[in-house]
């Protein structure tokens, strides 16, 4: 999980910069951008990219916080 994540984001992240000169690594929602972003990342829909990121994101936390052992009692 942690691999595709990793991957997932450093792809993400070097395509806003080299495409949009976006450095800052946040997305935001209501950009123009976005839909060019989805485009070049394989995403049919701004919707379906921005989904995909918080089930990444999602995943990532909820993994780290078992192997942790953060918020089990």
């Amino acid at each position: 999980i942690f691999k595709n994540a990793y991957l997932f984001y450093r792809l993400l992240e070097m395509r806003m910069e080299v495409l949009f000169d976006l450095k800052s690594g946040y997305v935001d929602p209501e950009s123009e951008l976005l839909e060019n972003l989805s485009d070049t990342m394989g995403e049919a829909s701004q919707a379906s990219l921005l989904q995909r990121l918080e089930d990444s994101r999602s995943e990532v936390r909820q993994t780290y916080l078992r192997i942790m052992q953060i918020g089990t009692t």
